[in-house]
């Protein structure tokens, strides 16, 4: 299993996954104790001149838009877990899948499957560049972990918290840009 930890600050978020594909049982682990992100698991995308990706503390630190996009491709199934924590204000944390990474948009944006977790409470699946399949809403609390798990066996979407054996969102799409997974931290006050 890949295991990560990912702490995304300044706009926000701490985060810990492991993505998992389950057709090809393709395992990746980081976990983020070096003096920089590991370039042979990831690619850093920094879309604009404020933005920033590195290594602090044994987390990954994502700063204004900054992109951790994986270097591994999964097939058609996919597990993703995680621990984040919303530190800044206004932020929104996704993480996409079935992506080819490629920007759609000036600002950055992916075509892809979507999950977006506002620091406002809100919660959607979509797909980015078409629409949104399911929301709901979550109490996150500022400086507070949270625990996900996001599971994709190429058709059935379903978001969990906190280890819960029922999902707070399920979507059903074949949507698929590519085969990739990336994670993304975006201000919504600055974007």
């Amino acid at each position: 299993m890949r295991k990560l930890p990912l702490f995304v600050t300044f706009w926000v978020v701490l985060l810990t996954i492991t993505a998992k594909s389950f057709a090809q049982m393709a395992t990746i682990f980081d976990d983020f104790n070096g003096t920089q992100i590991d370039t042979h698991l990831w690619r850093v995308l920094t879309p604009f001149a404020a933005s920033s990706v590195f290594e602090s503390n044994g987390r990954a630190v994502l700063v204004q838009r900054g992109m951790l996009n994986s270097l591994a491709a999964f097939s058609n199934s996919l597990e993703v877990r995680g621990r984040f924590r919303f530190a800044g204000s206004s932020d929104h944390f996704r993480i996409v899948f079935r992506s080819d990474q490629q920007s759609i948009d000036s600002f950055g944006e992916l075509g892809r499957m979507i999950v977006v977790m506002d620091q406002d409470g809100g919660v959607q699946i979509g797909e980015s560049d078409i629409h949104t399949l399911a929301l709901g809403s979550f109490p996150f609390a500022q400086d507070k972990d949270v625990d996900f798990r996001i599971t994709d066996d190429g058709t059935n979407v379903s978001l969990f918290f906190n280890n819960a054996n029922d999902p707070l969102l399920s979507a059903s799409s074949t949507y698929r840009k590519g085969k990739c997974l990336s994670i993304i931290v975006k201000s919504l006050a600055h974007a």
